[in-house]
């Protein structure tokens, strides 16, 4: 918008480009802070007994976004190569809920070379999804992206969406049993 205004300002008709008068919004300043890499491997850790620790070490080892892990399906990961995929993401619909959509960036979808740590608690994954399916009372729910059936890895013991508040608590017991205090500044 500027940009057309400043070449209106050189043709002529307008005097003086009143955005450029705008001052620009300030920007809060923030208390996080980036875990230290001992910190992050704590996390890791002391997540890794819960059937959702693999998306701690996806956020952490791998630098997916929480959305894209939960959007991962167990048709992108190949456990045998130690490889995944991202190809979609689990995205808030207003008036509707979690769904399967595009990822924030383009360049955030593609193959990645997954860490053994990562390969590992998707196993554990696989096999804790495997007894919920069991268990479930009722039929495990299908989603779908882009006409297609999609079987995420990351789901509710019923089959449902995993949410991002699912994904949070779980950060903040794994960073309380790690003792990581992420108000104080990293060493």
């Amino acid at each position: 918008v500027a940009q057309v205004r400043d070449q209106a300002v050189g043709l002529g008709p307008v005097a003086a480009n009143p955005v450029r008068r705008v001052k620009a919004p300030r920007v809060p300043r923030t208390t996080a802070r980036a875990l230290t890499v001992d910190e992050a491997r704590a996390l890791v850790a002391a997540s890794s007994s819960d059937p959702c620790g693999a998306v701690v070490a996806l956020l952490f080892f791998q630098g997916w976004r929480v959305s894209e892990a939960l959007g991962l399906a167990w048709g992108d990961v190949d456990l045998d190569a130690g490889t995944g995929s991202v190809r979609r993401a689990c995205i808030y619909v207003d008036h509707h809920g979690p769904a399967l959509g595009p990822t924030k960036t383009v360049g955030a979808m593609g193959d990645h070379q997954l860490v053994p740590t990562v390969v590992e608690l998707l196993r554990r994954r696989r096999t804790a999804q495997a007894a919920d399916r069991l268990a479930s009372a009722e039929p495990w729910p299908q989603h779908g992206h882009e006409g297609r059936v999609v079987d995420l890895v990351f789901t509710t013991p019923t089959g449902g969406f995993l949410t991002r508040q699912a994904i949070t608590k779980l950060l903040n017991a794994a960073a309380a049993a790690a003792g990581i205090d992420a108000t104080k500044p990293g060493t």
